[in-house]
């Protein structure tokens, strides 16, 4: 019988016959966009399948090319960082063991933020959940709700919505497209200029970038003092 090896695919959802490519987190662990599996690589022979799900959190970084496949190991019960010496060689003992694994844990409120007002908004989803998220994080962006005074805001406020029409569609490119002033160019550099190199070659990247943007620029218009800290 021949051993299972992980060559950058998520084994979860290749045990439901789908082809899943993991992603860095933010933790610089490897993790599924689908069903949020982690996996530690040690970069030499294993990859450490974790007991939690990691909350949808990735770095803008390309995923590696794994020439040689790495044997599945356990995590420790206690210690989930570290493997327990048990090394998963089948489909039967890799499903039994993916079984166990802890439901999604909670994501970024306002990450869930966006994605249910795109739903909402864009794709005629339900505006109850949105309202519901709104109402939890105690930010609305369906509407402005500022003064002739806050001109940063507005323009802010409009560069959000531009820019949220932009995740939607996938127009990476037409992020150029906004007239930017000196603040919105700094958050630009932050989240897309730094990183444009890696972005040009992967669209999943771009997606994700795009709503680190989103989310920078909400904080920036409803927490700036978080943003200042």
């Amino acid at each position: 019988m021949k051993t299972l090896t992980f060559k950058g695919y998520c084994p979860s959802c290749q045990l439901s016959i789908n082809s899943v490519l993991m992603r860095y987190n933010v933790a610089n662990e490897l993790e599924c966009p689908s069903c949020n599996l982690r996996i530690y690589e040690d970069g030499k022979k294993l990859a450490l399948i974790h007991h939690n799900r990691g909350k949808n959190e990735f770095a803008l970084k390309l995923t590696p090319t794994f020439n040689q496949g790495l044997y599945y190991t356990e995590a420790d019960l206690l210690y989930d960082t570290y493997s327990n010496g048990s090394l998963l060689t089948n489909k039967e003992d890799l499903a039994d063991y993916i079984a166990e694994i802890h439901p999604k844990t909670s994501r970024n409120l306002l990450h869930v933020l966006v994605d249910s007002y795109i739903a909402a908004f864009y794709q005629d989803k339900s505006l109850e959940y949105y309202y519901l998220i709104s109402d939890l994080v105690g930010i609305d962006i369906s509407q402005t709700m500022f003064n002739t005074e806050h001109k940063t805001s507005i323009y802010l406020f409009q560069y959000l919505h531009f820019v949220i029409e932009c995740y939607d569609t996938n127009d990476f490119e037409g992020l150029e497209n906004f007239p930017m002033n000196s603040s919105i160019l700094d958050i630009y550099e932050q989240e897309i200029s730094n990183y444009k190199e890696v972005l040009e070659q992967d669209i999943f990247l771009q997606k994700v970038a795009l709503q680190n943007l989103i989310v920078t620029v909400i904080k920036n218009i409803y927490m700036p003092t978080e943003v200042t800290k």
